[in-house]
């Protein structure tokens, strides 16, 4: 390492496969459940990849003329989007990123291509995982869940990693087996990791306290039934510094950003604490407390969200139903973030 004693994470990722993290991860699981798999037990295994620095053992498993670029990747985002997003698509375009440039659709696909390598290479120590609980006899034994949290934008709106409330980047893997489960099914109704807790108590024989956030899945996750999924999804971004390159009022700044607006205006843009709601029929806003930079899309319509409807007047009331249900939200769980519905006019 070069600092002596701890690998960094470029320093991880460029290691040969068997002495990487997730080899290692899934080396230590299956240790564990081996030494316990005559007791009960809870094991919490977090594997980083796939992860930026976008970069591995398995840069060469996948082809970059295999990758299909998303469909709305000619859709960068546009002045009625974010600033943000705006400022980040066009640091990726100038700077690159992982130390591959982001200018060509060659350049995307062979960054695509290396995030693919980065999830097979979880996939096969999540597998090792498995295994050793099948050769426990631990199957019918165990719930699991594989999920993550966050997704990544990979090129859709010419973005990649998270810090916006595009589907790609807020949407989550979220897998459950059950103990001798036999056949799979897909629950379409949206959900929140606020509900993992609810469900595996529920699936446990557990009580829930009646206090604690989200809703059991048990009816879904037993038998694919999605129909009790009538909840509204919230999600909440705090900001924080995650820019790379000019500092302005403890803000980091994208470098190759310059120009899109002041660096005041930037730094706000960054930091904009922004709240979504997500109702069960697709119906999706986005508040933008600090800018006004709201967005409204009709996700059954428009999944890849390219036609935002906040500008649209005839839009307006249902804005403001869907910013009180945030305000709803906000008085059961104490968010103090200011939203106020009556300010979208």
């Amino acid at each position: 390492p070069k600092n002596g004693s701890v690998f960094g994470r470029g320093e991880a990722a460029r290691l040969p496969e068997a002495f990487g993290k997730p080899a290692f991860l899934g080396q230590e699981a299956s240790r564990f459940i081996r030494e316990n798999k005559d007791n009960p037990f809870i094991l919490y295994v977090n594997f980083l990849e796939p992860h930026m620095p976008f970069f591995g053992p398995r840069d060469n498993q996948y082809s970059p003329d295999a990758v299909k670029l998303p469909g709305n990747f000619s859709d960068p985002p546009t002045a009625d989007q974010p600033l943000k997003a705006q400022i980040y698509q066009k640091a990726y375009y100038e700077r690159g990123h992982s130390g591959l440039p982001l200018k060509t659709e060659a350049d995307w696909r062979r960054m695509i291509a290396h995030y693919w390598g980065l999830c097979s290479l979880v996939d096969t120590h999540v597998g090792r995982i498995l295994d050793t609980l099948s050769e426990c006899g631990l199957d019918d034994n165990t719930i699991v869940v594989y999920t993550s949290d966050h997704g990544d934008m990979m090129g859709s709106h010419r973005l990649i990693a998270k810090t916006v409330m595009f589907e790609e980047a807020a949407r989550v893997p979220f897998l459950v087996r059950l103990p001798g489960q036999k056949r799979s099914w897909r629950v379409r109704g949206p959900v929140s990791q606020v509900d993992i807790v609810p469900t595996l108590l529920d699936l446990l024989g557990q009580p829930v306290p009646s206090g604690l956030e989200g809703q059991s899945l048990r009816s879904a996750v037993e038998a694919g039934r999605d129909s009790a999924l009538q909840d509204d999804v919230f999600i909440e971004w705090s900001g924080h510094n995650n820019g790379f390159g000019d500092v302005i009022g403890q803000v980091v700044l994208p470098e190759g950003a310059e120009g899109l607006a002041t660096p005041e205006q930037m730094a706000a843009a960054i930091l904009d604490p922004v709240r979504t709601v997500i109702t069960p029929d697709g119906w999706k806003l986005n508040y933008s407390p600090t800018l006004g930079e709201h967005e409204l899309y009709n996700l059954a319509a428009d999944p890849l969200e390219v036609n935002n409807l906040a500008r649209r007047a005839e839009h307006r009331p249902r804005m403001r139903e869907l910013a009180g249900r945030i305000v709803g939200w906000q008085e059961r769980t104490g968010d103090q973030v200011e939203v106020k519905p009556e300010s979208i006019r």
